[in-house]
This record gives C-alpha cells, sequence and structure tokens, in this order.
C-alpha cells in the first residue's frame, strides 16, 4: 500500500521528468509543493500504514533519480517536499538514524539550491523540518545573500504554533550569532509582534550608549551626540513598550529622557550618572522645582519624605513661595510633611527674623487649622502673635485644644 501511494502521488510522479515550465509556473509548482501534505491527506496515511519509519526510506528511495544537476529548478520543489516528508516520518517513529540521514541529504543539496538562487526552498526546509538549530547554517546562508527577510513572510509558516516557533527560533539565532544586527532583530521583534523584546533591547542599547560616556566632566560635541542617540532610543523603547501594555516601564524611560534633556539645557551642572546622596544635596539647592522634579522622577525618590529638607531650605530659609506652590500641584501631601518641615526648623540653629516670617507664611499652607494652631502654639513665643490671630480668627480652637488635650 506505501508504494502505490507514492506512485500514485502526482507531484513525484511529475517531478522525475525535467520541467519546461515558466518561472511562474516554477513558483506556483512551488507552493502547491509547499500544500502537498495537505491536499493528499499525508498525516492521515502515514498513521494507518503503522510503520511510518518504512514510509520515509520509501520517500528516500524515490528521491534517488530526482537528485540530478542536470534537472530543473522546478523539481527541486518536489525534492524538498520529499525531504521534508521523510523527516517528518522518522521524527514521528522516533527514527534519528533517518533523520540524521535527512538533514545529511539537505547538507549536500544545498550547494545545488544556493547556485539556482532558490533561496525560497531553504526557507521551506527550516519552516518545514523545524530543525531551527540543526539547519542554523541555512539561515547563515540566507543572511549571507541577502534573503533573511524570506523566513520573516506571512507565507513562511501559517498556523499559530508554528509562528510561535519560528518567532522563537530567529529570536535566539539572531541574539547569539548576531548581537550587534539592530536591524535585523528588529525585522524579527515587531514582524511577530514581540514589542516587549524589541523595546528591552532598544533600552538595553540606550544604557549601554549611556554609561559610555559616564562620569560626565563636561560637554563636549561628541558626548552630546551620544546623549542624543540614547534620547532616540529611550523614546524608541518607550512607545514599544507602550504596545506591549509595560507602562511603567516606558514611564521610566521618559523619565531618563526627561533628564537627560534637561543635562543638554543645562550644561553647567552635572545631573546624569549621580548617586542617590549626590542627588538629595542637589535637590536643596534648585531654585527650580520642575528641575528638582526631573531629578527626583529619574532617580527614583518617591517618597514625600525625600522632600522635607529640599522644602525647608527653598522656602523656610529662602522665602521660595513659587517653589512650594509649584511643589503642592504636583505632589500629594498629608499633614504628616508639615509637620515634619517643622521639626525640621526646630532643630536649626540659625533662626533668623526672615526664617520665622517665612515659617509664619508656611504654616498658612497648613489646610487642618487644628494642626495650623497648635504646630504654631508649638512655637511661642516666638509665633506668639501668629497664635493670637488665629485664636481672635477661630476661638474655638482654644476650646477644641484644651479638651483634646
Amino acid at each position: 500500500p506505501t508504494r502505490d501511494y507514492l506512485t500514485s502521488w502526482g507531484p513525484m510522479k511529475s517531478s522525475a521528468q525535467p520541467s519546461t515550465s515558466s518561472p511562474a509556473q516554477s513558483r506556483e509548482s512551488q507552493e502547491s509543493a509547499g500544500t502537498a501534505s495537505e491536499t493528499l491527506q499525508f498525516i492521515d496515511f502515514i498513521c494507518l500504514s503503522g510503520a511510518p519509519e518504512k514510509v520515509g526510506y520509501s520517500l528516500l528511495e524515490r528521491l534517488n533519480p530526482l537528485i540530478n544537476p542536470n534537472v530543473s529548478t522546478a523539481t527541486h520543489a518536489f525534492e524538498v517536499e520529499v525531504l521534508i516528508h521523510a523527516h517528518y516520518c522518522f521524527l514521528i517513529a522516533s527514527d534519528m538514524g533517518g533523520v540524521d540521514h535527512v538533514l545529511d541529504l539537505i547538507r549536500k543539496r544545498v550547494t545545488v539550491y544556493v547556485r539556482e538562487k532558490e533561496y525560497k526552498l531553504l526557507v521551506r526546509l527550516i519552516t518545514g523540518t523545524k530543525e531551527y538549530t540543526r539547519l542554523k547554517y541555512l539561515m547563515n546562508l540566507l543572511i549571507r545573500h541577502d534573503c533573511f527577510e524570506l523566513l520573516l513572510s506571512k507565507h513562511a509558516v501559517i498556523d499559530q504554533e508554528s509562528i510561535r516557533e519560528l518567532k522563537v527560533a530567529l529570536y535566539h539565532f539572531l541574539k547569539d550569532e548576531y548581537p550587534e544586527d539592530m536591524n535585523k532583530m528588529k525585522m524579527v521583534l515587531l514582524r511577530f509582534g514581540m514589542y516587549r523584546e524589541y523595546a528591552q533591547m532598544i533600552h538595553d542599547k540606550a544604557i549601554d550608549k549611556l554609561n559610555s560616556v559616564l562620569p560626565l566632566k563636561a560637554l563636549s560635541p561628541p558626548v552630546c551626540n551620544a546623549l542624543i542617540e540614547v534620547i532616540d532610543r529611550l523614546l524608541d523603547a518607550a512607545d514599544n513598550y507602550q504596545k506591549s501594555r509595560a507602562l511603567n516601564v516606558a514611564q521610566e524611560c521618559y523619565e531618563q529622557v526627561e533628564l537627560i534633556t534637561l543635562q543638554l539645557e543645562r550644561p553647567d551642572t552635572i545631573y546624569i550618572g549621580l548617586e542617590r546622596s549626590q542627588v538629595q544635596r542637589l535637590l536643596i539647592y534648585l531654585p527650580d522645582f520642575h528641575r528638582s522634579l526631573t531629578l527626583a522622577r529619574a532617580y527614583k525618590l518617591n517618597s514625600v519624605s525625600d522632600w522635607v529638607e529640599p522644602v525647608y531650605c527653598q522656602v523656610i530659609e529662602n522665602g521660595n513661595f513659587d517653589y512650594f506652590t509649584e511643589f503642592t500641584g504636583e505632589v500629594k501631601l498629608g499633614l504628616q510633611f508639615y509637620v515634619e518641615v517643622v521639626q525640621r526648623w526646630k532643630l536649626s540653629t540659625a533662626r533668623q527674623k526672615t526664617s520665622i516670617a517665612h515659617l509664619r507664611q508656611f504654616l498658612n499652607f497648613i489646610p487642618d487649622y487644628i494642626l495650623r494652631y497648635q504646630l504654631a502654639k508649638d512655637l511661642e513665643p516666638l509665633l506668639a502673635d501668629f497664635v493670637q490671630q488665629l485664636e481672635h480668627d477661630m476661638p474655638y480652637l482654644i476650646t477644641f485644644c484644651k479638651t483634646n488635650r
């Protein structure tokens, strides 16, 4: 029954004769050969045969007359299909010797396909056998002949499982063999919608580029160009992180972009490549709140307590209430923050008249009148007039505080 089936296999019968078809007809023959297993229900047949390895060897026997350097390239397509089907037979029969024999035949025939520029046949062998590791040399050949894109064709594989296997195989192949070829990796990742992996690759490249100019000493033209390149990569990474719904990482990229932009706009101060302690010291002396906010976000100073010292220095000591107005518009404050700032003032040994006036003005920002009164009361006699004014305007504060003492 096996031989009867093989004899009746239409494409194989016609492939024994040299073809006189046109190139367009040859391409159509190759495409029809690619679906031969579906049209002839090949898988069902070998399962019914009960001896898939025998089917495999029978296929290879019929392959012998096809391996002839004088036949046309149309026959090569049928030859490839025979090899793929034989490989499948040996694979399900767990006949590793047969599998090795097929792969050895493929290696011997590849030079013929390449000479005839039948690069689609290399793709068919790779995707048909799914021997992505052992046929890695075929991928190298495709790259060498600028035909790697053929592996990314929508018709290379169709079913979802095969697509998943192919994209993983190509990803690891390029990562291991061509780690610096970002263009090909980009093609693969974007072709298969692997936005998170692409974003991570670009992100890593951006960090590597940034580290190459650290520690930063001066913004020379080469350093500026490098930082601009880092910004471009971070924006690209952020865009693709968003496509993969990795919104937190995308936000981190945008924060780094703002930091590097700040560095380019204000080269007189070093903002990038700082230690946490350096950032905290810098925050204290920056009068521009938005610059401070850019720093804090980029370096993950997310606690409200991180702002106690900067607010004390800028607002209480320097009277920079524009800073504090912008600060309250961006940072959600609890009442404890006001308590901590006042406590910081109590620790200060230099209490100038101006700082006392600034403290009085600061207390007016406290939304809770009771806390405002209690903090001012604790600072008597320095703020005696402030306490008297509160008691005059809101006499209930005296009764409330005495009751809850």
